[in-house]
């Protein structure tokens, strides 16, 4: 399977995640929030999808919030402080993006310094061929 495929197979999963989450989020009830739930797939989408991928997930899983809050009820006296409540979800959501992001770049770049370079991939061959050649010579 083409990477673009499988990438894209992968966030459609995450997104249904996602949304059975929200609907989770609202069976709950008011009292409880399941902000922190959301961060799995957020995490898991900034680090297949990249930065796009992941501030998409962190707005969808904010417009749950406030759809949940605005559908079950919230547990704030006023408006303002729901809202600001689902901004600062929000603002944690992008922080985490920009952390599964370092992430991502740092494991991408150590996987590349665990790929052998031409040259020593060159080197590799050049020993094995000899080492097929002579089976009883030793490896210098």
């Amino acid at each position: 399977m083409r990477r673009p495929v499988r990438d894209g197979l992968a966030l459609a999963i995450l997104l249904f995640l996602t949304l059975g989450i929200g609907v989770l989020d609202c069976a709950v009830g008011r009292n409880v929030s399941l902000w922190f739930v959301y961060v799995l797939p957020i995490c898991l989408a900034a680090a297949i999808g990249g930065a796009r991928a992941g501030v998409a997930f962190s707005a969808l899983a904010a417009g749950l919030l406030l759809f949940v809050g605005f559908d079950g009820g919230h547990p704030f006296p006023a408006m303002g402080y729901f809202l600001f409540e689902v901004f600062g979800d929000f603002f944690v959501y992008l922080l985490i993006v920009v952390l599964s992001l370092g992430v991502r770049e740092q494991l991408h770049k150590g996987l590349g310094e665990l790929l052998p370079s031409h040259a020593a991939t060159q080197e590799l061959q050049r020993v094995v061929a000899r080492q097929r050649e002579n089976p009883g010579a030793r490896l210098n």
